[in-house]
């Protein structure tokens, strides 16, 4: 007698919501531990293998308790409730990690690799209570659920499947909704509610009588039919007709998919961050899309393996099919590109998160599906005696978890650095053919002829992938990071690394000064390069923190910190000053080896005397460091990628390792943002520093800006900055920018705290437990002609005089404050200009510049602006001749030649198109 209908559906739905809880649990503690532990790969890789080595545990302990238990029902209560309860002391607990962690990373000052066994005994201690009582959940109530073995594939398919549907639900509320909209720590407290609710809810079930159901015997068919015996019973049966060798096999064989499974998971989200962009969403999409189609294959399949005979050759089937569709991805990234593109056509952040959907499903879909199927038909091929059914189900699950954490470590740490994505992938996918060989070799009931020739189709089948997917060839080459290369540019190096992907670009001949460009790229995001607008920020940002620190302070930086190694071309500014040291700090490890392609703008940083290299988590450094530094400058990625890089208490930390008088300077985007998220990070900035300044420098368009802040209000020494300028290293490094000039250095002054104050208003901080950017920012992300012209314009309507700052002017200080007035004058001209320049108005951005040429006449740096500009002009009407006279305007055609004369007179391309109309003069 099966369980009644209500009870049953009872069942589902708490441990769909159970699945919930566990996944907003993990995404919450994951997210918590890296702000001790710190972001790197090995950091992150150790909580996942805590958290899921606990689940291995709790499942193989509570598999075997749950047979004995005569209430599954009341346990499987006790474990919510022991789940939430020790949820609620989490966060206190993390809280004393940390002090915990610094005091020994200070005591023993001991290598890397002893604070990384540290860090997961630590996690592991943490962790290991409520996953170890999330991993008995499964066999627990599969003792209950799965009463009868004819019916264990829907029993086990079900309970797994919704489950897992579940994890969807609570990856993706936790990742949209409930971070961002209550804090990361209430959504924790979200899941200790429901957790709390389902032990309730089992509790009263639990004094629901259930019928008792006798176990049905393996092989054992319905006493109405006659028993078959011999080889025609074997071959009717999926249950355990088989040898006792069999089910260590399966066993092997289940714990080897899991760790083929997240292997795949690691490769696929590496090479997808390229396509989808690495944002917190991004994230959330991959892992969800991945359960979803675990779920799926489980709760659809399930019933269907009930009814399915020699389950062996199903199962070697599915992992064949797993690693043949593992292997078609590979060609599934060449058209990912065009698929998104189709959908980011629209402005709708909507439609943007459902092209990294339909981009994630591509991938991962199909395969992710069969693995769902793997579960509950394994569990169906093992189970031998309901009896044991905890113990059987709770040994699946374990093994399974194990190997998958064996393959994450295994694809991040090994695999990716020695052979590469598409390499790894081919590799990954030949071990599930294998495996599904092996399933079928070891089946009694298969044929030996039949054996053989699918051990040598799966041979060719192997060499023949092998050979014909390029390995070498990186599928992130798809990717629009890449799309330079059709027009002449070319990846001068590529290294897919432990930490991430590094990459370096020579860009084609720009079209505008003919100069050859490159550009270092971290997982497709532009890091550095050579170009003027780039060389613009890096050197502002190597040198202006120094410089101010000295003419406030009358004293040399003692030793400075710099987060980012990129170029190397801000590290290198730093050294240019009489420092003792400087202290970098790069958690991509590869970018030791792609700073060589820029030793013309870094001069051999890796060989400076004064300049040291650690790779290592930024937030994890500076909280164990005992050093103090006058100046530290933060060159990090954008906030959306590096969302704890942005927060009030990283601005602390900083804050905390600075000297009395130190100055922190944090690189400023003005892109992939909106007003709204550019109030947020000035408001959080100054949260932390109520002395704040904001610099950006006009002498090329330029999409960054630096934010200054110090402990004590600045007071700037005009002659002590004149005299840092007269540096001749100092004097060369800037002047290949032209910042070599006091007046133009300080008219990069914008305004400082008493304006931006007032401007940011009551405006929310990004912290720690509100990641405020990390989910605004994609949502609300404009195009760069939409939101840099306005940010401009702000930056012209806060602007405040910077003479208020000066001191020690001598003799010259009125003529220096006429100075400095007139490059504010012809500041606001150029601002304007950049504008227009993002807006691809290049007329009005020349009108713009020849009108700061009245103000500061002969000013060479207006003078380079006014002939780019000029130049852009120049070929945006040659583009635009070209699209008339193929379009048959030929009046608005001549127009635009004629425009294109009057900036280059000799000019051929538009010389010879007039000449063809009849219009030439």
């Amino acid at each position: 007698m099966n369980l009644s209908k209500c009870i049953q559906t009872a069942i589902l739905v708490l441990f769909f919501f159970s699945g919930a809880a566990g996944l907003i649990y993990e995404v919450v503690w994951q997210r918590m531990l890296t702000l001790v532990f710190g972001s790197t790969t090995f950091a992150t890789a150790t909580i996942l293998a805590t958290f899921m080595g606990g689940l291995a545990l709790g499942s193989f302990y509570f598999g075997r308790l749950a047979d004995k238990h005569p209430k599954p029902l009341k346990l499987y209560a006790y474990l919510e409730a022991g789940i939430g309860v020790y949820a609620v002391l989490v966060p206190f607990l993390f809280s004393g990690l940390t002090s915990v962690y610094v005091s020994i990373h200070q005591s023993l000052h001991t290598a890397p690799y002893i604070m990384d066994l540290i860090k997961f005994i630590l996690s592991f201690l943490i962790l290991l209570v409520p996953s170890f009582l999330m991993g008995g959940t499964l066999p627990v109530i599969s003792k209950l659920f799965a009463r009868k073995l004819d019916s264990l594939g829907w029993g086990i398919g079900s309970l797994y499947g919704i489950n897992t549907f579940g994890a969807v639900v609570g990856t993706f509320t936790a990742g949209f909704f409930f971070i961002i909209t209550l804090g990361v720590k209430e959504a924790a407290y979200v899941a200790v509610a429901v957790n709390i609710i389902i032990a309730g809810a089992a509790l009263l079930l639990n004094k629901v009588p259930i019928p008792d159901e006798a176990s049905i015997q393996p092989g054992s068919p319905p006493q109405t039919k006659k028993r078959k015996t011999g080889r025609v019973a074997a071959r009717k049966s999926g249950r355990s007709v088989y040898p006792g060798y069999v089910f260590h096999v399966v066993l092997a064989v289940y714990a080897l998919s899991g760790f083929c499974a997240l292997a795949y998971e690691v490769l696929w989200t590496r090479s997808l961050v390229f396509f989808l962009h690495s944002t917190t969403y991004a994230f959330t999409i991959m892992l969800t899309t991945f359960l979803f189609g675990m779920a799926l294959g489980s709760f659809v399949f399930g019933r269907f393996m009930d009814r399915t005979k020699n389950l062996l050759n199903w199962l070697a089937l599915i992992e064949v099919l797993i690693g043949l569709f593992a292997m078609l991805s590979i060609w599934g990234f060449s058209g990912l590109d065009s698929l998104i593109t189709t959908f980011y056509q629209s402005d709708s952040w909507v439609v943007h998160v459902i092209a990294r959907y339909a981009g994630s499903f591509l991938i991962m879909f199909v395969p992710t599906l069969l693995m769902g199927i793997a579960f509950p038909l394994v569990s169906k091929i093992y189970t031998q005696s309901q009896d044991k059914l905890g113990r059987y189900v709770g040994n699946v699950y374990s093994v399974n978890t194990l190997g998958s954490v064996l393959g994450s470590f295994v694809a991040g740490f090994v695999v990716i650095p020695l052979i590469g994505i598409t390499g790894g992938i081919v590799l990954i996918a030949s071990l599930n053919l294998a495996l599904g060989v092996a399933v079928l070799l070891a089946n009694p009931l298969v044929r030996s002829q039949l054996k053989q020739v699918a051990l040598a189709g799966t041979a060719v089948v192997i060499v023949v992938c092998s050979l014909t997917i390029p390995a070498g060839k990186p599928v992130t080459l798809h990717s629009p990071v890449f799309g330079d290369i059709k027009y002449g540019g070319e990846v001068l190096f590529y290294k897919e690394g432990v930490e991430a992907t590094v990459t370096v670009h020579q860009l084609p001949p720009d079209p505008f000064d003919g100069g050859i460009y490159r550009l270092i790229e971290v997982d497709g995001v532009n890091v550095a390069g050579t170009h003027p607008m780039l060389r613009l920020t890096q050197k502002l940002q190597g040198h202006l923190p120094l410089i101010l620190y000295k003419a406030s302070t009358g004293e040399d930086v003692r030793k400075a910190f710099i987060l980012g190694l990129a170029s190397g071309e801000s590290s290198y500014s730093i050294t240019c000053h009489d420092i003792d040291g400087v202290d970098c700090l790069e958690i991509v490890g590869t970018e030791r080896e792609s700073v060589v392609y820029f030793s013309e703008v870094n001069r051999d940083i890796l060989n400076n005397p004064k300049f040291s290299l650690t790779v290592d988590d930024a937030r994890d450094y500076l909280m164990a460091t005992e050093e103090t530094y006058d100046v530290i400058e933060s060159d990090t990625t954008h906030p959306e990628l590096s969302i704890n890089l942005f927060t009030r208490e990283y601005f602390q930390l900083a804050s905390d390792n600075l000297s009395e008088n130190g100055i922190l300077s944090v690189w400023l985007p003005l892109y992939n943002a909106s007003e709204v998220t550019f109030k947020m990070l000035l408001q959080t900035f100054q949260s932390v520093f109520p002395h704040t300044t904001i610099w950006y420098t006009t002498n090329y368009p330029t999409r960054h800006a630096l934010l200054i802040g110090s402990k004590a209000e600045l007071k700037l020494d005009f002659q002590i900055l004149q005299d840092e300028l007269e540096n001749p290293l100092v004097s060369e490094s800037l002047g290949e920018v032209g910042l070599n000039d006091v007046f133009t250095l300080l008219s990069s002054f914008v305004t400082d705290e008493t304006m931006i104050r007032e401007y940011v208003g009551d405006t929310p901080v990004n912290s720690d437990n509100h990641p405020y950017l990390a989910y605004y920012m994609p949502k609300q992300k404009m195009r760069d002609d939409q939101v840099i012209p306005g940010i401009l314009e702000i930056f012209n309507e806060l602007s405040l005089p910077v003479d208020t700052y000066l001191v020690n002017m001598g003799d010259d200080e009125d003529d220096i404050r006429a100075t400095l007035e007139n490059y504010a004058r012809a500041r606001e001209h150029i601002m304007q200009a950049i504008a227009y320049d993002f807006k691809v108005d290049f007329l009005n951005e020349a009108l713009e510049l020849e009108a700061a040429l009245e103000i500061l006449p002969g000013n060479r740096n207006i003078e380079s602006s006014l002939v780019l500009a000029l130049s852009k002009l120049k070929y945006s009407y040659l583009i635009q001749g070209a699209q008339m006279l193929q379009s048959g305007m030929f009046e608005q055609a001549i127009q635009m030649y004629r425009g294109v004369l009057q900036i280059d007179p000799e000019c051929e391309s538009a010389l010879r198109a007039l000449e063809m109309m009849g219009a030439a003069d």
